[in-house]
């Protein structure tokens, strides 16, 4: 698998200050707990090769970059220990020659029009984009997007998690990249467990599953209508005709015309990003059923999950959030 799709996959890259080799060995145990696996060290010209050595030899399941790089000396000495991706302030021509030829990713970061253009120039198509304060970030995220298609990018937000799904849903970002999963108090008081729960809960921010409708099923049109009908009589929610196939009453309440999946039905869980929510589901053991894919702007819009796995007898299929 390429070092890009790793990154997607996981969605989050977490980002570790190397100034103390050990402390940041303790870290990484933590966070890959938590079930954190793409990690970006921020170079130190003292240590970060010495923790990139480590990772190598204990760590071969974690994908390892380096950021904060200045020089080809820098990188050079990255790559040699064992760094998988850099990121970069700038596009540099030996840096990126360097890159290819050892089959690293090189992540410049790319602020504005004239980053991407020189960044397209090259052939690349992930860029690290850092948030700026008091600034729409997403807003300019999405004009540079509009103007370059094929250009993905990793989004830096340090140390702030609130906009996690916001910039996720976006067809445009492979992930995005922080800090906040432990401070420097949690650090002196070796208090890995509180890291591991804040990675924890970073990677349900990043998948950001939420109930979005119930399915009913009935064994006819002429009774999902008459269902609907008294909801709407009821609640008053404002019904909506889905064509041969279902009947909604309200946003949340799908009535089916005919039996379909499921012995009592069916459920859809909204998330971020759901090829990246399926590689997570499939990795604790769920299959989909790929002929239920319906696909929109290049990427699953819903999957159905494969009917042995079902809830309270439920089935369950993934929708995309809307962006």
């Amino acid at each position: 698998m390429k070092v890009s799709e790793t990154i997607f996959l996981c969605g989050f890259i977490q980002q570790i200050e190397t100034n103390d080799a050990f402390k940041s060995l303790a870290i990484i145990e933590a966070v890959k707990t938590g079930g954190i696996k793409v990690i970006e060290l921020m170079w130190n010209r003292d240590t970060t090769c010495d923790v990139l050595n480590r990772i190598k030899n204990e760590y071969p399941d974690l994908t390892i970059g380096v950021g904060n790089l200045h020089s080809l000396e820098e990188c050079t000495k990255a790559i040699e220990s064992g760094a998988q991706f850099i990121l970069i302030d700038k596009i540099d021509k030996e840096i990126l020659e360097f890159c290819q030829k050892h089959d690293v990713l090189m992540i410049p970061q790319c602020d504005s029009i004239a980053d991407v253009i020189a960044a397209k120039k090259e052939n690349l198509v992930v860029a690290n984009y850092v948030c700026q304060e008091k600034y729409d970030n997403l807003f300019y995220l999405r004009q540079l997007a509009a103007l370059f298609t094929d250009m993905k990018f990793i989004v830096s937000l340090g140390a702030e998690s609130e906009n996690i799904s916001s910039f996720l849903s976006a067809p445009f970002v492979n992930a995005v990249c922080g800090s906040w999963t432990y401070s420097r108090e949690d650090i002196e008081n070796e208090n890995w467990n509180k890291i591991i729960i804040k990675c924890e809960d970073t990677i349900t921010s990043v998948m950001g599953f939420e109930m979005y409708h119930l399915g009913i099923n009935m064994e006819s049109a002429v009774q999902a209508c008459h269902l609907c009908d008294e909801m709407h009589e009821a609640f008053r929610f404002k019904l909506r005709d889905n064509g041969p196939s279902s009947r909604f009453a309200g946003n949340n309440v799908e009535v089916m015309k005919k039996i379909y999946r499921g012995e009592k039905g069916h459920f859809a869980i909204r998330t971020n990003n759901v090829d990246r929510a399926i590689a997570y589901l499939m990795e604790r053991g769920y299959q989909m059923d790929m002929d239920t894919a319906y696909y929109a702007d290049g990427r699953i819009y819903t999957v159905y999950l494969k009917d042995e796995y079902s809830f309270g007898g439920f089935a369950v299929h993934l929708l995309q959030k809307t962006f």
